[in-house]
């Protein structure tokens, strides 16, 4: 049974304790790699981003951090069930994302420097899937921004995932 999407009255970590248990269930059904389960995966992403864009994510860097987790995932599934409008989406899910990451203090924590490079990669797998010149050219720059967070991060000294690279 899904959670409560009712959290008006809850403190902000028992809210994202409601968006927590939406992500498990939307990352559960996302990783049976069913494309019948997307739809569902979808809504539970969207529940917890509802929740997590009420979190005072302007004070916090890791409500902030929660928060573009719900765009990623949000932005995979939509990526996944890629139809012309899903992929726009998806798009516009990872713009969210980069948005939100840029404003993460990137020093502080690999992991920022690391997701920031994911969304510009998965940004340009749905420009990708678009298949148009224009977004076929803009998949291309996508990538050079996530190739250029990580130099950055190389340059800076400081660790990278070697899976990005």
């Amino acid at each position: 049974m899904p959670p409560s999407t009712d959290t008006n009255e809850a403190s902000p970590d028992e809210r994202n304790a409601v968006a927590k248990v939406w992500m498990k269930r939307g990352i559960a059904l996302l990783s049976a790699n069913d494309s019948a389960v997307l739809p569902e995966a979808l809504n539970c992403f969207e529940q917890a981003l509802a929740i997590r864009r009420e979190l005072p994510f302007e004070e916090s860097a890791w409500y902030r951090w929660l928060l573009t987790a719900c765009w990623m995932n949000r932005g995979d599934v939509l990526t996944r069930l890629g139809n012309p409008a899903e992929l726009i989406a998806a798009v516009e899910s990872f713009d969210e994302a980069i948005f939100h990451l840029q404003k993460l203090p990137l020093e502080e924590d690999p992991q920022y420097r690391g997701r920031l490079a994911l969304a510009w990669m998965n940004r340009s797998l749905a420009l990708r899937a678009q298949a148009t010149p224009e977004s076929l050219h803009t998949a291309v720059l996508s990538l050079d921004h996530g190739k250029t967070v990580i130099e950055e991060s190389v340059a800076k000294g400081l660790p990278v995932n070697k899976a990005l690279l």
